[in-house]
């Protein structure tokens, strides 16, 4: 199948998905998504980060901090993504920027970031496989993990946003001259959104180690000057907010570690939202990464490093089940990355004369079925 078709035909489904939900609820922002909200439109409409009548308005409320202003412990990257749609809709309307159309735009504004972030997937893995290996990956990873319940139904949080950033750092990773400083503003980006997720410059070490070992420190610096000039926006937020850029208004929130007591296997296979659990194709990636035939460009062992630091910190975390989770939900932008072992194995199926079809009816039309049962159980129950 060319990648016009199918993919339109996963673009269709997301964007149903996400006007569907969106009519039935009747708004686009809640839960944590009000907090990420709240500092777009408190920026744009009323050029300031006093909170108290975005928190007035969408039902919240918050401790206010050193600086007497009410505290937001969420990442401002999402609403930077976010802006340009929501400056057009409100050149447009000029309303008070709490209303449907206005949710409406910001979270259709999060499916396409998720749809581009699926078609530079494509585009990155077909630098080392087939059309219809990258077409059978890329459907994988749309259909059968909670991508498609963050990237078409709850899109007004930072998953789909997290998604696309690392999707664009694994592209940069594979092009055949990596640019250091640009790598560096895509850690930036993913740290912007999440901060957690800084972890993924991980992946990128031993390149700038091999440059130490040549003593060339120049990529170095400027990996690093990317990525704090990419995550600058957060630091001046916290100076403003808390009184210093340093802040860590989690911690001060009462959240923290338990690094000597991690809840590892929890995570991984609890009831309660365990990744592997919840999204048993990713047992599919893991097994792909032991093959040889995994692309050389990118170090295995560095993203399976990066993974397991993940897992360890969200293991360790005071919320280890990840709050009103579907699924684990804070391994999103790992999810690229994953689909390098999906690839890698759908390849050494095809070598052992599997078909496409077969491939697509044993493996991810159950696991997509299964999926899309366990959105509706959660949708129902929550």
């Amino acid at each position: 199948m060319k990648l016009s078709k199918w993919f339109l035909i996963i673009a269709a489904i997301y964007v149903a998905g996400f006007f569907a939900h969106a009519f039935v609820v009747q708004k686009t922002v809640y839960g944590d998504g009000i907090f990420y909200f709240s500092w777009l439109r408190s920026l744009v409409i009323d050029h300031d980060i006093n909170f108290a009548n975005e928190y007035t308005a969408l039902g919240v409320t918050q401790q206010r901090t050193p600086t007497l202003l009410l505290g937001n412990i969420y990442a401002v990257g999402p609403a930077l993504l976010w802006l340009p749609s929501y400056l057009w809709i409100h050149s447009t309307l000029r309303l008070e920027g709490f209303s449907f159309l206005y949710q409406v735009t910001v979270g259709l504004t999060g499916v396409l970031y998720v749809l581009a972030g699926l078609l530079l997937l494509y585009r990155t893995l077909h630098k080392f496989f087939s059309d219809t290996t990258c077409a059978l990956t890329v459907t994988t990873v749309a259909a059968t993990t909670n991508l498609l319940y963050y990237g078409s139904l709850d899109t007004v949080n930072s998953h789909a946003l997290s998604f696309f950033a690392s999707a664009v750092f694994m592209a940069l990773l594979t092009q055949p001259k990596s640019e250091s400083f640009y790598l560096g503003v895509c850690v930036g980006l993913l740290a912007l959104i999440r901060p957690q997720d800084a972890i993924l410059g991980i992946i990128y070490l031993p390149v700038l180690f091999s440059h130490l070992m040549k003593k060339n420190i120049y990529p170095v610096i400027l990996f690093l000057t990317g990525t704090i000039l990419a995550f600058l926006p957060q630091l001046l937020a916290w100076q403003i907010l808390y009184g210093k850029f340093w802040a860590s208004p989690y911690l001060a929130r009462g959240y923290g570690f338990s690094l000597l007591d991690p809840h590892l296997l929890e995570v991984l296979f609890s009831p309660r939202n365990g990744l592997l659990l919840w999204s048993p194709v990713l047992f599919y990636a893991l097994a792909g990464f032991m093959f040889r035939s995994f692309p050389k460009k990118i170090n295995r062992w560095t993203i399976l490093g990066a993974a397991s630091l993940q897992l360890y910190l969200v293991a360790s975390w005071t919320t280890w089940w990840q709050g009103a989770s579907f699924g684990g939900r804070m391994f999103i932008s790992l999810l690229p990355f994953f689909g390098l072992g999906l690839a890698t194995l759908y390849t050494a199926l095809q070598s052992l004369r599997m078909k496409p079809l077969t491939i697509m009816l044993s493996i991810i039309m159950p696991l997509t079925a299964l999926n899309m049962l366990l959105i509706l159980a959660f949708l129902l129950t929550n």
